[in-house]
């Protein structure tokens, strides 16, 4: 799940070694890569709830299959197996350090947790916001990214993150609300 943990903002997930130096490819999760240089404060998180502090020596957006991901060559990781142990794990930078972004655009671990509503109807809460691929694995730059949505009983619901649709988001009142269109929200139950 994409988000925060304890006041930190994702900013990549390991995806698989690249490169037989320690470099890993990763999924990018912000427009703002050179946050990747601006802080000694980045840490890995991993899924047994360890972290560690890291330091980036290189990074570079890779072209090709793999455009729309990045490429981090991290301090003390300089070998394929060394690499590999990191698949999965996540690079999280505190909040407080993030850049500040203009109105009309918003980090996803703020959108985590919103309630989702659609007309006057509380659909559920916001539990993670997905970027589409294609099938070659690369980042889908022309489709919205979509809204998983939990609702308290039910199937997580999959709802396309459209200017369109959006009425208001409200980070104060942790709240999204839109106007879908009829039978989307029953379409798109994953």
């Amino acid at each position: 799940m994409q988000g925060t943990h304890a006041n930190t903002l994702l900013l990549a997930r390991v995806v698989r070694p690249q490169g037989r130096l320690g470099e890993v490819l990763c999924d990018l999760y912000t427009e703002f890569p050179e946050q990747f240089t601006s802080s000694a404060n980045l840490s890995l998180h991993f899924a047994d709830e360890r972290h560690q502090p890291v330091v980036i020596e290189q990074f570079w957006k890779p072209l090709g299959r793999n455009a729309g991901r990045i490429v981090l060559k991290l301090q003390g990781t300089d070998s394929i197996s060394a690499a590999e142990v990191l698949r999965g794990a996540t690079l999280h930078l505190p909040s407080e350090e993030r850049v500040a972004v203009e109105s009309s655009r918003y980090f996803v671990a703020d959108l985590i947790g919103c309630a989702f509503f659609d007309g006057g109807t509380c659909l559920g809460t916001v539990a993670d916001v997905q970027f589409p691929t294609s099938a070659s694995g690369k980042q889908a730059l022309d489709s919205a990214a979509l809204f998983v949505v939990r609702p308290e009983n039910g199937p997580d619901l999959l709802i396309p993150f459209a200017n369109a649709f959006t009425k208001a988001i409200n980070l104060d009142t942790r709240s999204i609300h839109m106007e879908l269109p009829a039978g989307l929200a029953q379409l798109n139950r994953v």
